[in-house]
C-alpha cells in the first residue's frame, strides 16, 4: 500500500477510547508552499503520537466554488477521524495549533475544528439518536450547506456554540477558514461525502503475488486502515468476492456509507479500481485543459495533481471555479 499514517495498535473496543474527528481548512495561500492536506495529515499523525488509531484515512471534502466564497485554489477542506485516550484530546488539539502556527501560509486564514463526538456516531452517523443524534444532524446539514451556499464565520460559531463536544477555531487571517473546517467534520460524520488523500497503490496490498481478488483486498484494506470497506461497481452494487482485481492500477477510494469504498469499472471480468479522472472530478476535460504556457510550474503538493503531465490541469496556478478553472495569472479556461 501507499506511505500512509501507521496506527498505534489498540483496541477499537477499548471502553477508555473516545471519538475525535479533526478538520483543518484554509492554511495555504496563493504562494502555495504549503498545502492544507499535508497540515492535516502532520496533525493525524500526532494524534497517532498521543496514543491515537486512526479510523480509516484523511479525507478531502470539495465545498462551495463561487466568487463570494474566500478560498485558495480548491475550496476543499481536510478530515480525519481517531479513537483516542481522553486525557491526550487537549495535548493532540494543543500539538494541532502549533503545527498550523509552524507551517501556515503567512496570508491563510486557518481554521480548525475538533469535535469529540459520540463514539457511535462514527459508526451511525445521522442514524444516531437523542439529543446528541440532533446535533450530528446539524452538523451534517451545515457541511452540505457549505457546498451550496455562501456560510459565514457567524454561522459556523453560533453553530459550534450549541454543541458541547465541538472546539471551533481560527489561527491567523479573518479565521474564515472555520467553516470549512465545521462543515468537513460535518461532512465526514455524515459519511457519504469526501474523497481519500493521496495516491493509492493497490499493487502493494499483495506484494509478491500473481493475483488477488476482491475479496482479498478488501479484507487488507479494513485491516491496514480499521474501518469498513466496500468495493463496488459504478452503480454502487457490490462486488462478487472472487472476482479478480487489477494490481496494476491506482485508484482513489471515496466515503461512502461511512466506509472506505473503492469504485471499479469491471472490464473482462476483472475489477479495475477508478481515478480521479473516471470519477469525474474534473468534469469533462477539453483539449484547453492540457495545453501548457511559459509560466507552468508543478503543483507543490501531488494530491492536487490530476495527472503527471505538465498542463494547465496540474499547475500552481490554476484556481478551480464551478465550470472548470480560472489562472491566477489572468489566463482564463473553461471546461465543457
Amino acid at each position: 500500500m501507499r506511505a500512509h499514517l501507521m496506527n498505534t495498535p489498540v483496541d477499537s473496543a477499548a471502553s477508555d477510547l473516545v471519538a475525535v474527528v479533526v478538520g483543518v481548512d484554509d492554511t495555504d495561500d496563493e504562494t502555495r508552499a504549503t498545502s492544507t492536506g499535508e497540515i492535516a495529515s502532520l496533525v493525524a499523525s500526532a494524534a497517532v503520537e498521543l496514543g491515537g488509531s486512526l479510523r480509516l484515512e484523511v479525507t478531502r471534502h470539495q465545498l462551495l466554488l463561487r466568487d463570494d466564497v474566500p478560498y485558495t485554489s480548491h475550496n476543499s477542506s481536510m478530515v480525519f477521524e481517531a479513537l483516542m485516550p481522553p486525557s491526550r484530546i487537549g495535548e493532540m488539539r494543543l500539538r494541532a495549533m502549533r503545527i498550523i502556527a509552524e507551517h501556515r501560509a503567512p496570508t491563510s486564514d486557518p481554521g480548525l475544528c475538533v469535535a469529540r463526538v459520540p463514539r457511535a456516531a462514527l459508526w451511525a452517523g445521522t442514524g444516531l439518536e437523542g439529543e446528541d443524534g440532533r446535533m450530528v444532524e446539524a452538523l451534517v446539514a451545515f457541511g452540505y450547506r457549505a457546498k451550496v451556499d455562501f456560510c459565514s464565520i457567524e454561522s459556523a460559531y453560533d453553530l459550534a456554540g450549541r454543541i458541547p463536544w465541538v472546539s471551533l477555531s481560527e489561527h491567523g487571517g479573518d479565521g474564515s477558514g472555520v467553516v470549512g473546517a465545521l462543515a468537513g467534520v460535518g461532512l465526514r460524520l455524515g459519511g457519504n461525502d469526501g474523497r481519500f488523500r493521496g495516491k493509492w497503490n493497490f499493487s502493494k496490498l499483495c506484494a509478491g503475488e500473481a493475483a488477488c481478488d476482491v475479496a482479498a483486498v478488501a479484507c487488507r484494506l479494513a485491516r491496514d486502515f480499521r474501518g469498513p470497506v466496500r468495493l463496488v461497481d459504478a452503480r454502487g452494487e457490490g462486488l462478487p468476492p472472487n472476482l479478480p482485481f487489477a494490481l496494476d492500477a491506482e485508484g482513489k477510494p471515496v466515503l461512502h456509507d461511512g466506509a472506505l469504498t473503492v469504485v471499479c469499472d469491471v472490464v473482462d471480468g476483472v475489477a479495475h479500481p477508478c481515478s480521479k479522472v473516471d470519477l469525474g472530478e474534473i468534469g469533462n476535460a477539453d483539449d484547453s485543459w492540457s495545453r501548457v504556457c511559459p509560466a507552468f510550474e508543478w503543483d507543490n503538493d501531488a494530491e492536487e495533481c490530476i495527472d503527471r503531465r505538465p498542463s494547465c490541469k496540474n499547475c500552481l496556478h490554476r484556481r478551480w471555479v464551478a465550470g472548470g478553472f480560472r489562472c491566477a495569472r489572468d489566463l482564463v479556461v473553461q471546461a465543457t
